[in-house]
């Protein structure tokens, strides 16, 4: 493979390397969408405290 990238002209050459480039930034993009979409979810909300009644003392 590498031995035919040696043959092709410089234009075509310049235009594979612009696409592999779009490529990979839309690569990029679609990575971070991902990240940013899971570290935006809310977070689990923790149960409410117990609330405790205390009772009267007794004699």
């Amino acid at each position: 493979m590498m031995a035919v990238l040696h043959w092709l002209p410089q234009g075509v050459l310049r235009a594979l390397d612009g696409w592999s480039h779009r490529v990979a930034q839309r690569r990029a993009q679609e990575r971070q969408r991902k990240w940013l979409a899971r570290r935006a979810k809310p977070a689990e909300v923790a149960p409410a405290p117990a609330v405790y009644h205390l009772k009267p003392w007794r004699d």
